[in-house]
């Protein structure tokens, strides 16, 4: 009854902790996601401010066809053919080409043409290298914790030692092999399935006392 208790909460730290490291990623998510968002429209808004104050125009008035695209320098927003979108299309391509730029892949589908946005996405690209290099040693460190909660952990060598060290004092008489046995069972089974070796951080152990005692 007692092991079956002690697997039973065992489980409910295993729960605890994953449950933990996936609202940890899914964290990381939504911070990549709403970084692309705001520096996609920070870049589209920026955009149509140079077209509002170099050339005196809106993208609404390509949209009316009162412009022709042809008569006007090479910009993010005429070259791309963003007059012929809707505001939903246009959002979903910012956020896509800042979160490639954010990431540093840069595919090359989407790039900047003017120097104002040669200049901007410069910016973006040294911003998203401080930024995805945190997030990405934030996701190593989880993915390090999660390794480390499912390794097997054993200390075979230090157990020999023991033994070795019980022979020494002993007058050199080892322990009785039946003895060993129960001892090596034991700790096998322990570093089997004693989940609460994952808490080796002390932010683990802080997110294991604030559990409840009973459910």
């Amino acid at each position: 009854m007692l092991a079956f208790n002690t697997d039973l909460d065992q489980n409910k730290i295993e729960e605890c902790l994953l449950t933990e490291y996936f609202l940890k990623i899914v964290r990381l998510v939504v911070i990549i996601l709403a970084l692309s968002y705001f520096f996609g429209i920070f870049f589209l808004v920026v955009c149509e401010a140079v077209l509002d104050f170099q050339f005196e125009v809106q993208i609404q008035d390509f949209r009316d066809g009162n412009l022709n695209l042809d008569d006007y320098p090479e910009l993010f927003l005429t070259y791309f053919g963003f007059s012929s979108l809707n505001s939903y299309e246009m959002l979903i391509i910012s956020t896509y080409f800042a979160c490639t730029s954010l990431s540093t892949v840069g595919f090359g589908d989407f790039t900047p043409r003017g120097n104002v946005e040669r200049f901007l996405g410069a910016f973006i690209l040294l911003f998203g290298v401080a930024i995805f290099s945190i997030v990405l040693g934030n996701l190593i460190d989880i993915l390090g914790a999660f390794k480390e909660f499912h390794k097997d952990i054993g200390d075979g060598e230090a157990l020999s030692q023991f033994f070795g060290t019980i022979k020494y004092f002993n007058n050199e008489q080892s322990l009785d092999l039946k003895l060993q046995n129960q001892f090596e069972e034991f700790f096998n089974y322990r570093w089997a399935n004693d989940k609460l070796a994952a808490l080796s951080q002390d932010e683990d152990v802080n997110n294991f006392d604030q559990l409840p005692a009973e459910v």
